[in-house]
This record gives structure tokens, sequence and C-alpha cells, in this order.
């Protein structure tokens, strides 16, 4: 089963000692059932295929892939330090991502899903985000 969906991510970016950030993108995708869950994808970019994210959803473990020029796999799980590369257009970083919390309410309806997570590097905290993602059956808008 493979449906079209409309998508808001609402994500909190709050870096140490710095005033956070939120940002929330409207977009449209496709929900997928998988064996273990869902998998979610949109392009970030509106049209764009090389800037496609997936979003694999099982349980209490999400897994985000980037792909294109800035491409990444970040996985977040509860309670769990997960290593990732970071790509930026300086070059590669390797940092860590604790996870904080995971609430997967993900249906093949829609539903919603709650990210809360640390990064890090050399074990020394860098920034905290959340991302809330609120799907809903596709409307034309």
């Amino acid at each position: 089963m493979t449906k079209k969906v409309n998508v808001t991510l609402v994500s909190k970016h709050m870096p140490y000692e710095q005033e956070p950030e939120e940002a929330i993108i409207n977009v449209t995708g496709t929900l997928k059932r998988t064996e273990k869950g869902y998998r979610l994808m949109y392009s970030e970019s509106g049209e764009e295929e090389d800037n496609a994210v997936n979003i694999l959803i099982t349980g209490k473990k999400v897994n985000i892939i980037r792909t294109g020029p800035l491409a990444s796999i970040l996985t977040v799980e509860d309670g769990v330090i997960h290593m990732f590369r970071y790509n930026t257009e300086y070059g590669t970083l390797m940092l860590s991502v604790k996870g904080i919390s995971v609430k997967n309410n993900v249906t093949d309806k829609g539903g919603s899903l709650f990210l809360r997570y640390v990064i890090m590097t050399d074990s020394e905290y860098m920034t905290e985000n959340e991302i809330q993602i609120y799907i809903k059956e596709y409307e034309n808008e």
C-alpha cells in the first residue's frame, strides 16, 4: 500500500548557548507500509529527486535518509547513540546522535511522529533537536 499524503514538518534546533530556531515545511509525499513499519518519502526542494528524503519508521527507531549533494543517514532511537556522517559544502563531519524520545503514532491513514535527540561531536553536546511530523491523507490544497 502506497498512498499520496500531505506532510507538515516542524523542526526545532536548539544549539548550545544560542537562541532556538524553528522551521515549518509543508510538502506532498508518499506513505508506504513496509514489513517492519512505514516509509515516508518526500522531496525537500519540491520537484527535484536528487534532494529526496526517505524516513523509515520502525517502532521506536527512525532512519532519516537524505540523498543529493548533502546526503546523510540519521538514526534516532530511544536511549541509543548512533554515529553518522554529516555532509556539508565544506566537507564531511563524523557526529553522533543520542535519541531522547521517539513517539510513533503513524498508521495507514497518516498520523504523527515526534523525535527528540542530541547531536554530539567527540562526546561534546552541540545541539538538541526536535522534529514533529504530521501526515494526513492527500488533499489538493
